[in-house]
């Protein structure tokens, strides 16, 4: 699992880079680890803006313009992927 400072570093650098972007799709890979329905996950981040990444504990949060917040715990591998081009 990454260490606090790791995920400070992560949280700044996500928010860099992705702060201000428009989600365009939602696309799942384990639906079994979400609290919600994946259908409402969807509804509820598509088209919102986002607006702040962060780090609370050993969780990064990302912060939409309509209010919803999406937490996120990298357990215990710590990876993320952004991809520039669609990665089927």
């Amino acid at each position: 699992m990454p260490e606090l400072p790791d995920l400070q570093v992560f949280g700044r650098n996500l928010h860099r880079k992705l702060s201000g972007k428009t989600v365009q799709s939602v696309r799942l890979i384990k639906k079994s680890k979400l609290r919600v329905t994946a259908s409402r996950l969807r509804l509820s981040l598509k088209g919102t803006i986002l607006k702040k990444v962060y780090r609370e504990g050993k969780e990064v949060y990302f912060s939409f313009s309509n209010g919803n917040v999406l937490a996120l715990h990298l357990m215990l591998h710590g990876k993320l992927y952004i991809f520039k081009e669609r990665n089927v």
